[in-house]
């Protein structure tokens, strides 16, 4: 599958340790993972590294400002950073509101976030082998999940799949 966009694309999502990523090159997935902070106010910095290393042209980010976003203030702050510091490095920002990607997602038949990472690993084969195991509702979330939730954002925010994400 490739992405509509054909410029460099960074897709992020906060953890709990650092910052997940998906890179898209040309339309087409080029890199993902998870980069760990060293201490809480790590993240620009990892940000700052992601920018640099891949050369991105945009950076896609969940819409803190929007108001079903449940993401606690210390993420929402974050998020609101990594726009404006994009800006300033004269990269565009593209914010997409989480619950309208969850929205279209369980249109297409996707009620958890596993069941979303195993379709996008069916669009990216590559992503198989990161695809976590289904969860029993008393364990804690993978943290691969959220690589496929940068993956998600960025598939929203370019309009490849599925459309009408954007806010």
């Amino acid at each position: 599958m490739r992405l509509n966009e054909k410029k460099t694309i960074l897709a992020i999502d906060p953890t709990l340790r650092g910052l997940a990523y998906a890179v898209f090159e040309e339309g087409q997935l080029l890199d993902w993972g998870r980069s760990q902070r060293t201490s809480k106010y790590d993240d620009l910095a990892l940000l700052d590294r992601l920018i640099a290393h891949y050369g991105a042209d945009i950076l896609v980010v969940e819409d803190p400002d929007a108001s079903c976003c449940r993401r606690g203030a210390r993420v929402k702050r974050l998020l609101r950073s990594a726009r404006e510091y994009a800006e300033m490095r004269r990269l565009k920002a593209r914010a997409v509101r989480r619950v309208g990607v969850r929205d279209s997602w369980r249109a297409a038949g996707c009620r958890t976030s596993e069941s979303i990472a195993a379709r996008i690993a069916e669009l990216f084969p590559v992503l198989q082998p990161l695809v976590p195991k289904p969860r029993k509702s008393y364990m804690p979330e993978d943290e691969r999940v959220r690589v496929f939730g940068a993956i998600a954002l960025a598939l929203a925010a370019t309009r490849s799949f599925p459309p009408r994400l954007v806010s």
